[in-house]
């Protein structure tokens, strides 16, 4: 509604970006953490340009371009240690600690976490002092440290405490990782809990994440029926394909989205049309005609 105000434009861009990027909209995100980027670069403030910073960075890890990441999270650190804004990197500073560590740069990520801890010692800074959980964590999990799992668990409370699920999500999905090895059951609890939360939220990217990682390290499933024929109606992947095809992504953008190939994509996606019977560009109608007449035949059983 404030479009031509600064701030109001900021925020807008660093909410749908955060939205496009957990809904498999990855090069939408991008756009709009590019823009956020460039508020940020005209703002004296210097938050918009750190969690921009973040959003930009998440999604360089994420596609796999880990030296873009470093080199993105670069600047945002010094900005932070400048400015001494730790307080307001709770969005940028697990990111920057696991760019730093895939970049071989563990010593700099555990610089980074300690002038942080210091500089916010006796401040109340809620989502950062989360952050710092998980980013030690991060530095334990990097060593072999056992006690990398509690570190987690620490910042998923911290997360829970103060009502974020999606962040407490994340911290489930490190603890898992982190026990698979030791206390498979445990392991096995935390993905699934992360995977239901992510599944309530809708976060589509989160989703095919945590069921990959779920399946890489032999944790089982959170309790489905099994597989079983789908007939003319869309199986749950053709349903998270269809989504994303409503939205206008691209095979590319949605394989990178649910950690598939671009060859599975094209198959689900032939699929998917030739089920709701249409193009792509009537995917969104057909696919709200399909759910239409699913809620009818419910109705009427």
């Amino acid at each position: 509604e404030f479009d031509d105000l600064a701030m109001a434009g900021a925020e807008r861009s660093l909410l749908f970006g955060r939205l496009a990027a957990g809904r498999g909209r990855l090069a939408l995100a991008r756009e709009e953490f590019e823009i956020a980027a460039r508020f940020g670069q005209r703002e004296s403030q210097v938050t918009v340009a750190l969690r921009a910073a973040a959003g930009l960075g998440g999604l360089q890890l994420l596609e796999g371009d880990i030296a873009g990441a470093a080199g993105t999270v670069g600047p945002a650190l010094a900005t932070a240690r400048q400015a001494d804004a730790w307080a307001r990197t709770a969005e940028l500073l697990p990111v920057a600690v696991e760019a730093l560590l895939a970049t071989g740069g563990r010593a700099e990520a555990g610089e980074v976490t300690e002038e942080a801890t210091e500089s916010l010692t006796d401040r109340g800074a809620p989502a950062v002092t989360a952050s710092l959980h998980l980013a030690r964590g991060l530095l334990l999990d990097a060593d072999g440290d056992p006690e990398a799992a509690e570190a987690f668990t620490r910042a998923r409370d911290h997360w829970q405490d103060i009502g974020r699920p999606y962040e407490a999500a994340r911290a489930d999905e490190r603890i898992a990782a982190a026990l698979a090895a030791s206390d498979r059951a445990r392991a096995a609890e935390r993905m699934a809990a992360a995977e239901r939360v992510y599944l309530e939220l809708g976060a589509t990217t989160d989703t095919a994440r945590c069921r990959k990682l779920r399946r890489d390290l032999d944790l089982g499933g959170i309790g489905s029926p099994g597989r079983r024929g789908y007939g003319k109606r869309l199986s749950p992947r053709e349903r998270q394909v269809a989504e994303l095809l409503a939205q206008g992504t691209g095979n590319q953008d949605i394989a990178q989205a649910l950690f598939l190939s671009p060859r599975t994509v094209e198959h689900h996606v032939a699929s998917v049309l030739a089920k709701l019977g249409t193009g792509r560009a009537g995917t969104a109608q057909a696919l709200a005609r399909a759910d239409a007449e699913d809620a009818a035949g419910e109705g009427g059983g």
